[in-house]
Formats: structure tokens, C-alpha cells, sequence
């Protein structure tokens, strides 16, 4: 986190079956919002893909310059790394908004009763 191309030499990426354990290791205690990035090899001009040994398993590395043309998708993350879709997110907004009018009505309601 916070290292920049030039200086790891590639973009970490994963595999879709290891989104969640990448998630959970790296990124859950983070407390930001995330976007999970779904990436086109074949677009790729200016860098290429290079599964590499981590452990048991292998990963995906970008060498090179993630170009726009490449990503074919984007989804934001909840909290717990999961994807979230436009219906979610607007359900989510709504009911936080719906709680604070509740929590100024509630507010309001003590303030004038306190002043009658």
C-alpha cells in the first residue's frame, strides 16, 4: 500500500478465486473505500501479465502500466471485500440518510419539548 510502481516493479493482482483471502489480508483493516479492478490481458499494450510463485499457489503480476483500455470492469467493495452493485449502494445511502432525519426529528422533538 501507498508504494508506487516504479518502486515494486509490478501491480499486484489476483485471480478472481482469490479476491477474498487477498482482501482479508491486505486490505480489510484498511477502513477506506475499495473498487475491485477486472482486468482484460489481452488489452494490455504497455505491460504485460506474469503468474509468479507466492507460497503454493501463483499470482498474477502486471508489469507495466495498468492502461484504461484494459479494465473491463469495476465494482466497488462493502466493508467485508464483497462487491457491491448500484441497487446496494443506493439502498445503503438512503438508509443513512433516513437515519440522521430520524436522529434530527428526534432532536428536535426533545428540544421543544424541553421549551414548552
Amino acid at each position: 500500500m501507498g508504494r508506487t510502481l516504479d518502486e515494486v516493479g509490478f501491480i499486484h493482482a489476483c485471480r478472481r478465486d482469490q479476491v477474498r483471502a487477498v482482501f482479508d489480508r491486505y486490505h480489510a483493516s484498511l477502513g477506506e473505500d475499495l473498487v475491485l479492478l477486472t482486468i482484460d490481458p489481452a488489452r494490455l499494450t504497455a505491460a504485460r501479465v506474469v503468474l509468479e510463485p507466492v507460497g503454493d499457489d501463483t499470482y498474477p503480476h502486471v508489469h507495466g502500466p495498468l492502461e484504461r483500455d484494459a479494465v473491463v470492469g469495476v465494482a466497488p467493495l462493502d466493508r467485508r471485500g464483497r462487491p457491491q452493485t448500484l441497487t446496494s449502494l443506493w439502498v445503503r445511502g438512503m438508509a443513512r440518510r433516513m437515519g440522521v432525519a430520524l436522529v434530527v426529528m428526534v432532536l428536535v422533538t426533545v428540544l421543544v419539548l424541553a421549551l414548552t
